[in-house]
């Protein structure tokens, strides 16, 4: 199984190798540099998403499935001003598509973002219990289950 993913950033590789081999142990992820049509820090749920499809839709080629993840901040009013961050994974076979997330945690210190080191701001915060690598294995997992049933 062949599996396009729309980055060469090595935490993205590893989380969506990592997702698929759960699955299909055999599959390879094939990493393609694509620039993301959105900014370097999106800021909304919308733009995340936005983010993920676009880098799938940039991949090009043949595959058995295409990936694009994003992550980035959002604010929702009913859970009060600090932003949230959050992954989103974007999967399609061509003809179906499906979006996952990973958890979501409060970010009170949004300069996490560029400072927290390896494993990401959700390693600072918990003690490197959990990873940015962790988080996005999950968003991927999360958007396979519509061919998981």
């Amino acid at each position: 199984m062949i599996i396009r993913l729309g980055s060469t950033n090595p935490v993205k590789v590893r989380a969506t190798q990592k997702a698929f081999r759960l699955f299909w142990p055999k599959s390879r992820v094939i990493p393609i540099s694509v620039t993301s049509a959105v900014s370097e820090h999106p800021s909304s749920l919308r733009e995340i998403a936005r983010g993920a499809r676009s880098r799938a839709r940039l991949v090009g080629g043949d595959s058995d499935f295409i990936v694009g993840i994003e992550a980035g901040t959002f604010q929702n009013r009913v859970m009060g001003r600090t932003p949230f961050l959050i992954t989103l994974a974007y999967i399609t076979d061509g003809e179906r598509t499906s979006f996952g997330g990973s958890p979501f945690f409060p970010l009170e210190d949004p300069s996490l973002i560029h400072n927290a080191g390896p494993g990401g701001a959700i390693a600072a915060l918990t003690k490197k219990k959990i990873t940015r690598e962790g988080v996005t294995k999950d968003a991927v997992v999360m958007a396979l289950a519509p061919w998981l049933g």
